[in-house]
């Protein structure tokens, strides 16, 4: 009996770990995204195609591992979001390699619309930053 209390305690806290853990590596890919975002809308104004591409991949990466994230809480719409985010900057990446800056940048507003909706529903302001809802 004393083993199995332990084993359980243990699990317990290993999975209380990990999800902290896991929010931790999550707000590394809000920067990096807001960072990248920033980086592709200058890129597409400059109509650098490589660099243009190179964005939204790594953009389309990094909403790859928020719909991981998403999915593993089991939160439905906002699972949805990160996968429309994923496949919207796919698109951009595409675009911009084609040299299509027009619709690039037409693809990549549309993939950002993605992050206000989960930001409202998903995020809370706290004394130093932002937390997970």
């Amino acid at each position: 009996m004393r083993i199995s209390v332990t084993f359980i305690v243990l699990t317990l806290g290993a999975t209380l770990v990990g999800f902290g853990q896991d929010e931790q590596e999550y707000a590394g890919w809000m920067k990096t995204i807001g960072s990248t975002s920033a980086s592709l809308r200058k890129n597409l104004a400059a109509k650098s195609s490589a660099d243009a591409a190179k964005d939204a991949r790594a953009l389309a990466e990094a909403f790859g591992k928020v719909h991981n994230f998403w999915t593993q809480r089991k939160v439905e719409d906002a699972t949805n979001l990160a996968k429309a985010a994923e496949s919207g900057f796919r698109d951009v990446a595409a675009k911009a390699e084609a040299g299509n800056f027009e619709e690039a940048e037409a693809a990549a507003k549309q993939a950002s619309t993605t992050c206000a909706g989960c930001h409202k529903v998903h995020r809370e302001k706290v004394e130093n930053g932002w937390k997970i809802k």
